[in-house]
């Protein structure tokens, strides 16, 4: 059995529905607790338990940060990143203050999820940081 916790959510996980009932009855005697049902989202993770494994993403997050910066419609690719020559570091013409503070928060949001659950574009948003 796992229990994962984070301020006010709870996670109970056991390969046995009654154990879990159990679990979280005994939780209940204690705290107020409201049992959602299936796992399906924890903490904005998306979560899909199949039988012989579990998938989890970010998608939704990802396309909050796309419509943020503006890149609703953008295309995608199939490396996360062509070459180096896509940073272009202009050191005589930098960017405004406004434009630096989104960058950052891209960045930032994109760290966070590739700790997650997107390794495969960690490379990518680390050369970018």
């Amino acid at each position: 059995m796992t229990i994962s916790t984070y301020i006010d959510d709870f996670m109970v996980l056991s390969p046995d529905k009654a154990i879990t009932a159990s679990m979280v009855k005994l939780l209940g005697r204690e705290l107020r607790v409201k049992d959602l049902g299936d796992l399906s989202l924890f903490l904005g993770i998306e979560i899909q338990l199949n039988t012989d494994s579990i998938r989890i993403s970010y998608k939704a997050k990802i396309q909050d940060i796309c419509e943020d910066l503006g890149l609703g419609v953008c295309r995608g690719a199939k490396s996360p990143i062509a070459d180096d020559r896509l940073i272009n570091r202009d050191f005589e013409n930098p960017c405004n203050k406004e434009a630096a503070a989104k960058y950052r928060l891209a960045i930032r949001s994109l760290l966070y999820i590739t700790i997650i659950t997107r390794p495969d574009i960690q490379y990518t948003v680390n050369r970018l940081a």
